[in-house]
């Protein structure tokens, strides 16, 4: 069966026990929610972690314009590029700043996390976080209870968990690290960062 937007969003009304919808523009508040809520947390989702289906490579050319002050040169991310994964093998400082990466590096190679909007690229194991975390949005409008957030938030933890450890299976490459990092010491089991985002 494809993927589409409409089995994401029933999957996870699915584990909220409510009434399914045929299409994000039904006359229904469960069609409504979803609709509300998709892209925001299939981005937010993307964000989490190094998807293997969603990461780029790229040689990005330096802005005519250097910073203001602070750093000697500015590299312009790509408007797909959600969060910065790896920047020049982490042999150099940067920090990512307005859609810019900033640092006194003259290169710049770059793994990002893109915004992957079509739902047959997802690998399964992202579908099933993705599911989980949209119900954990859509539970309290739909449910009214606190638990079945918090169990929805569970869920998609474990699902996140569960999808780290297959993608870091395939292949032997370092591991990537997540330019959101903060303090290496906030790291949690499963590697990423505890700590709040820059």
């Amino acid at each position: 069966m494809a993927v589409s937007e409409v089995t994401i969003c029933n999957k996870a009304l699915g584990m909220l026990g409510a009434t399914r919808i045929t299409s994000l523009s039904d006359a229904t508040k469960n069609a409504g929610l979803c609709q509300e809520n998709y892209e925001i947390i299939r981005d937010a989702v993307l964000e989490d972690a190094p998807w293997s289906f969603a990461l780029v490579r790229a040689q990005l050319p330096a802005d005519v314009t250097a910073p203001l002050f602070g750093w000697g040169k500015s590299f312009t991310l790509p408007s797909a590029a959600l969060v910065v994964w790896e920047f020049n093998e982490e042999r150099d400082d940067y920090i990512v700043e307005g859609g810019k990466i900033l640092t006194n590096a003259s290169t710049c190679n770059v793994i990002y996390g893109s915004k992957v909007t079509d739902p047959s690229k997802f690998s399964a194991l992202y579908v099933v976080a993705l599911a989980a975390r949209l119900a954990a949005e859509i539970a309290m409008p739909i449910t009214h209870s606190k638990a079945n957030v918090d169990s929805m938030m569970l869920l998609y933890d474990d699902a996140l968990k569960r999808a780290l450890k297959s993608d870091g299976r395939q292949g032997k490459a370092k591991s990537i690290k997540s330019s959101k990092l903060v303090n290496p010491r906030f790291r949690n089991s499963i590697g990423q960062s505890m700590g709040p985002d820059v």
